[in-house]
């Protein structure tokens, strides 16, 4: 099989000869957004020996041309794996999916026997964050496997090179990120670690999968705080089981580094609540944004908050359903900070509930 240079791997003409390469067993050096990798078609096993005799060593990772192809071939229904998934891919993250039998999902995705099984009960996955790599695979129309050149001792990955045994090369450049893909590991039992950390960091990966809940009022020291410490107790006693989640709190009109209030802290000690330590802050659009949820106090202060992060529209209510708000108790004194705080407590029950942050 000769070799080939594809210089743009947008060109329709070369992309289609590039997944003709694929498809009639040859091997093809493949950008991604992370490093490049040479790429077989998983269905031959004949491809999959040259592959591994270039020096593909261990799990090869079927490279699918959609996160939904995933959780289709792979059967995935536990809430963190999905949501993992709904975060990452496409993008600069391989997927270890501990399961019972590889052969199940190679006879789904039709490749053939023992391709992506090891002795370690995972499969390999990933959906690359590089568009035209993804537009590729889908148009190979047969499974593709990818092992990254660093990982094959050829190279660090960043650029392209001729690589003897290899039929096609799609040669896009220097590649976005230069490294290789975090991997995370999925586990039987619902949850997931991060094996090895690389174009993701870890923290980010966690970050991610954390549930943020962001309460806003005013001040940040009477309704928000108590709100925002109903959550976080709620969640640490009932929350549901394989949920990261945390709430948060802040002020539209925040100044300083101001404590809860002294009736604020009293309102929730009478509820058996223990608040944190507590300082204000102002909101900002990065809080609004990487919270899954906003509820304001009142109508004011959800138009503050959408004044800040228009786009957050779909996420920001009042933290009562019906659309009343919580009024300000303050210098109103205990009892009606008592009211309010048995009320914060009802509302955020039934707004966590809701979410499916804390059990029924």
């Amino acid at each position: 099989m000769s070799k080939h240079k594809v210089q743009s791997p947008t060109d329709d003409a070369r992309a289609t000869s590039a997944a003709d390469t694929l498809r009639r067993g040859g091997l093809v050096l493949l950008p991604t957004e992370t490093v490049y990798g040479i790429a077989a078609s998983a269905a031959d096993p004949v491809a999959v020996a040259k592959l591994r005799a270039l020096g593909a060593r261990g799990l090869l990772a079927w490279h699918a041309p959609s996160a939904q192809a995933v959780i289709d071939a792979i059967n995935i229904t536990a809430p963190v794996h999905l949501r993992l998934i709904e975060r990452w891919l496409p993008g600069p993250v391989r997927l270890l999916v501990e399961i019972p039998d590889a052969a199940v999902i190679e006879e789904r995705i039709h490749a053939a026997p023992g391709v992506l099984a090891t002795s370690d009960p995972v499969v390999c996955v990933r959906v690359p964050g590089h568009e035209p790599a993804r537009r590729l695979i889908e148009r190979a129309g047969v499974p593709i496997v990818v092992a990254g050149v660093p990982a094959m001792g050829l190279g660090d990955g960043r650029t392209p090179r001729n690589i003897t045994g290899v039929d096609f090369i799609i040669d896009d450049g220097p590649t976005k990120i230069g490294l290789t893909s975090t991997a995370v590991r999925l586990t039987r039992a619902g949850g997931y670690v991060v094996e090895s950390a690389a174009a993701v960091p870890a923290a980010d990966i966690h970050k991610s999968m954390t549930r943020r809940v962001l309460f806003v009022c005013t001040g940040n020291t009477c309704r928000s705080p108590m709100a925002e410490a109903v959550a976080r107790q709620l969640l640490e006693r009932e929350g549901a089981a394989g949920e990261f989640a945390s709430a948060v709190s802040a002020g539209v009109a925040a100044s300083g580094s101001a404590p809860s209030t002294p009736e604020a802290l009293d309102a929730l000690a009478r509820l058996g609540i223990v608040a944190p330590v507590h300082r204000s802050r102002r909101v900002t659009r990065d809080m609004v944004e990487e919270a899954e949820a906003v509820y304001a106090m009142t109508a004011a202060h959800r138009d503050a908050i959408l004044n800040i992060a228009p786009g957050a529209r779909d996420k920001v209510e009042l933290l009562d359903p019906d659309g009343n708000d919580i009024e300000d108790p303050v210098g109103m004194g205990q009892t009606v900070y008592d009211r309010t705080a048995e009320r914060l407590l009802r509302l955020v029950r039934e707004r966590l509930r809701e979410r499916g942050l804390i059990r029924e």
